[in-house]
């Protein structure tokens, strides 16, 4: 049946949704984004960086409305919070993590002044109940606070005043500086002038020898320098004039300056010459190191070939309501990008897939999508960039997103991590994948040999799987899922392995559900290949637990 021109297919299913990540870059979290989130999207959610989002610090400085010290304070207030919900305990800590770091956002966003943040402690901490005052400096905190509330906090809660924060902060100096200037305002800093006046700043000598030094005297304190051409300088230097000192180094830069102006055009003058001398080093090493590991790139298909048993005519197009009826998911998803006719044929080859791969493990529709709880999307779900992932699956959410062509060929291996997760999901694991931990007694016997097998060989020592696996993750990036040697990614790659196995002993091939299993090979400097992933006797003894594992979940 042919398609319909300039019509598209729709989304179909449940709504798969997702966290509403962009309202809260600009008023972060709030206890009532909760209601609709599920379970796994409170956990990887439910973070500071999520309910404060760190301000633009450099835009809220040049508004000039609050000054540094007070912008630096709040800062320091948001870093002495705990990341996440992590470090507290008992029921509903994400809900009491949003309340209370919702609250201190606020709270503290709101100080203006540097008079407010010096209250600050006694006028808000206090009263609101965020700490008990016990005797003398010690305090309690209250049970739903622990964990939030810490030392950390306590610490940067009192403001201790703009001076404070120059002396004693290296960090303040860059606070709020845009990136390619923090260099400059760093050499900046190092650099201060001073008036020759003979009164508080002098020549003296000092000493047996009586050599000369300059002496520059703050209230009771003095600062002593010691050029080399001090005696010169206390002949020819004329009083009321203007030199620049470097304080780091005790270096006089310049001298004989006619006024105050002079001195700090000079000082800018130093700065630049200096940051502009010292920054292409560190940045060729930085660029160095940021370009050590390459990207793994693997073959994009033209066309996708399947053989077997016939499931879609040649001219057949399978509906939405089809696929839900065969394979009712969660939710079906397409992106905006994707034209008519590229919708289409992702929902047939995705239909033909699952046929195929329920057929080769013998599993029903309903298995395959772990009883409705799996969605599918095809390219509305991906990030792009030099090292976006081809596919993934989002354990957040349950879903497999495959992009436009890139992904097509992954879906055995996507499926391999949504079993992967469904298999702890179902145990009530701790983990988030079963691969994690495959603790022995709460998973089948057969999964732990498995998850053993891929590390070790039967000899117990270590597996060529392991081992190249380990060299991926020398050479190139993290891709897809996780770390190249990570028990999660070498189990998806060991069953993509399997299904393109077990699809070639019947004399089929289906392309889109697998054609990159063996893709992963790399040959290093010594001239020695490396395959990612399960060969010879390793890979027959890792498909034959793949048959035992669902073997057993056939029986069950």
């Amino acid at each position: 049946m042919e398609e319909k021109k300039n019509t598209k297919l729709a989304d179909f299913g449940k709504k798969i949704g997702g966290a509403r990540k962009d309202q809260w870059k600009g008023r972060g979290m709030s206890l009532e984004d909760l209601l609709d989130m599920t379970d796994q999207e409170t956990k990887k959610y439910v973070t500071k960086d999520n309910v404060w989002p760190k301000p633009d610090w450099a835009s809220l400085l040049l508004e000039g409305n609050v000054e540094k010290a007070v912008r630096y304070w709040q800062n320091e207030i948001r870093k002495s919070l705990p990341a996440n919900a992590g470090s507290l305990s008992g029921q509903d800590k994400e809900t009491r993590y949003v309340r209370v770091v919702s609250e201190l956002r606020d709270l503290v966003m709101n100080v203006r002044t540097g008079e407010d943040a010096k209250n600050f402690y006694h006028e808000k901490v206090v009263p609101n109940g965020y700490v008990i005052p016990k005797t003398g400096r010690y305090v309690d905190v209250p049970e739903g606070m622990k964990g939030i509330i810490s030392n950390k906090f306590l610490h940067a809660a009192p403001f201790p005043g703009e001076l404070y924060y120059k002396q004693r902060k290296k960090d303040y100096v860059v606070f709020g500086v845009p990136k390619e200037r923090k260099e400059y305002e760093i050499c900046k800093n190092k650099l201060t002038t001073c008036l020759y006046d003979k009164k508080h700043v002098f020549f003296e000598p000092f000493g047996r020898d009586g050599k000369m030094r300059l002496t520059v005297k703050y209230g009771c304190s003095s600062v002593y320098f010691y050029p080399e051409q001090a005696e010169e300088y206390a002949k020819t230097w004329e009083p009321d004039t203007w030199f620049v000192v470097n304080t780091e180094t005790r270096h006089i830069e310049a001298y004989g300056l006619p006024d105050e102006a002079s001195a700090m055009e000079k000082v800018d003058e130093l700065a630049t010459a200096a940051c502009e001398s010292g920054s292409s080093e560190p940045a060729k090493k930085k660029a160095a190191s940021r370009n050590q590991k390459a990207v793994f790139k693997m073959a994009e298909l033209s066309h996708f070939t399947r053989t077997g048993e016939e499931i879609l005519k040649p001219d057949e197009n399978v509906s939405p309501e089809q696929f839900l009826a065969m394979f009712p998911v969660h939710g079906g998803e397409f992106g905006n990008w994707l034209s008519g006719n590229d919708r289409q044929q992702h929902l047939n080859m995705a239909y033909e897939a699952l046929s195929d791969l329920a057929k080769v493990l013998g599993l029903s529709p309903s298995d395959v999508i772990f009883n409705g709880k799996l969605s599918i999307a095809f390219g509305s779900r991906g990030r792009g960039g030099q090292s976006a992932a081809s596919a993934h699956f989002e354990p957040i959410l349950e879903v497999i997103n495959l992009t436009k062509m890139h992904g097509a060929g992954c879906l055995a291996h996507e499926w391999g991590h949504a079993f992967d997760y469904f298999l702890a999901a179902q145990v009530n694991d701790e983990e988030t994948f079963a691969s994690g931990t495959h603790k022995s007694g709460l998973y089948p016997s057969v999964f732990c040999d498995l998850m053993n097998a891929m590390l070790r060989k039967e000899d117990r020592t270590i597996t060529d799987f392991y081992t190249a696996s380990c060299k991926f993750d020398k050479v190139y990036r993290k891709s897809g899922h996780g770390y190249w040697s990570s028990r999660c990614e070498m189990f998806a790659r060991a069953f993509d392995c399997y299904m393109a196995d077990r699809l070639a002993e019947r004399g089929w091939r289906n392309d889109y559900l697998t054609s990159n299993a063996d893709s992963f090979t790399l040959v290093a400097d010594d001239g020695m290949t490396y395959r990612a992933y399960p060969c010879g006797r390793e890979r027959e003894r890792l498909n034959g637990l793949f048959d035992k594992l669902f073997e057993e979940i056939q029986a069950q």
